[in-house]
């Protein structure tokens, strides 16, 4: 599910939020040969439609998603538009809620003293109920950032992911495995390694509950050879 219109070379089925197709073509990709054109919604061209609007985008496919089949891998990319969309729901919801009825702000998160964070963290781990039950395997994608802290009275470069603050935290505990890919390249050269990293240190925080990725470092001259990470189902 390609939340931020990025490359088109992927060997499978994608979906793009904003929706460029009304629900009854989504309900012809996920349901070949049942269509309810009367069920259509489709309101705005996608460069015009909101935050929010791109919300109920996601709900829609995920419905359809969870009404015609169950697949054994999804991936969403990236989790950055997750929290986009946790934000204009939070204000959605503050504003519903008798404490919030006057708010005329646009950004939930400039409340005072950190107020609007506690619905941005309800209104995200809504969103990612949605995500549950798509499939087996639900992968999340997110860019990650260098940031500087210190660790035995010296500044380390540590890696996390562009989230803010509790949230990395709380998308983290809806997974079971979290690694960081990279990809080492020479000055001049082309291509480069790709590497997986499922080792947990000061520079970068991952982890694992699945044993055969525990503490490990996968890395490939060519193609990731995806049966390292995803076992076949008869191992």
């Amino acid at each position: 599910i390609d939340l931020e219109d990025g490359t088109d070379y992927v060997s499978g089925l994608k979906v793009k939020i904003p929706m460029e197709t009304p629900n009854w073509q989504l309900t012809e990709i996920t349901n070949p040969g049942k269509t309810d054109k009367d069920n259509e919604y489709w309101t705005y061209p996608p460069e015009v439609r909101t935050s929010f609007d791109c919300y109920f985008d996601f709900k829609q496919l995920c419905f359809e998603i969870r009404r015609a089949r169950k697949y054994k891998f999804v991936t969403i990319d990236t989790v950055d538009k997750l929290e986009e969309w946790a934000i204009a729901l939070a204000r959605r919801n503050y504003k519903a809620s008798n404490m919030g009825r006057n708010y005329k702000g646009s950004d939930i998160t400039t409340l005072p003293e950190g107020a609007g964070y506690k619905w941005t963290r309800e209104a995200l781990r809504e969103i990612l109920q949605e995500t549950l039950s798509l499939a087996e395997h639900v992968i999340f994608v997110g860019h990650i950032r260098d940031k500087l802290q210190t660790a035995n009275a010296t500044e380390v470069d540590s890696k996390e992911l562009d989230l803010i603050g509790k949230h990395r935290s709380i998308l983290c505990s809806y997974c079971d495995t979290v690694g960081h890919m990279y990809r080492k390249v020479a000055i001049g050269a082309a291509g480069g390694e790709i590497g997986l990293n499922f080792i947990s240190h000061e520079n970068v925080l991952c982890s694992s509950r699945v044993p055969h990725v525990t503490g490990r470092k996968f890395e490939y001259k060519k193609d990731i050879n995806w049966n390292d990470i995803f076992l076949p189902e008869a191992v």
